[in-house]
């Protein structure tokens, strides 16, 4: 049995992984949005690095801006890290 790590769905709340008829959920973390999550809201990497203005924004708000301003529902770069890590573990691929 394989553990995968599910798709982002809907308001972001936590980081899951299946194993089998087991969910693992991570929340939290500290650190930026995960690079996943980004792309999650239509921005590359570099868009959110360079804190580049959205096209689409009337109001000239930056991609870290819309990113963030998402009443922190969104899943951070070490949460996603840490899922990797057990996804490594459970897969025995470590």
């Amino acid at each position: 049995m394989k553990a995968k790590l599910l798709p982002l769905t809907g308001k972001y709340y936590q980081t899951t992984i299946e194993y089998g008829d087991i969910q693992i959920n991570l929340a939290g973390g500290t650190e930026r949005a995960s690079n996943r999550q980004i792309e999650d809201f239509g921005f590359s990497l570099d868009q959110y690095l360079n804190n580049e203005v959205d096209p689409e924004s009337d109001y000239g708000d930056t991609v870290k801006e819309i990113v963030n301003d998402s009443g922190g529902h969104y899943e951070k770069q070490d949460t996603y890290f840490t899922a990797l890590k057990i996804l490594e573990v459970l897969n025995g691929d470590s």
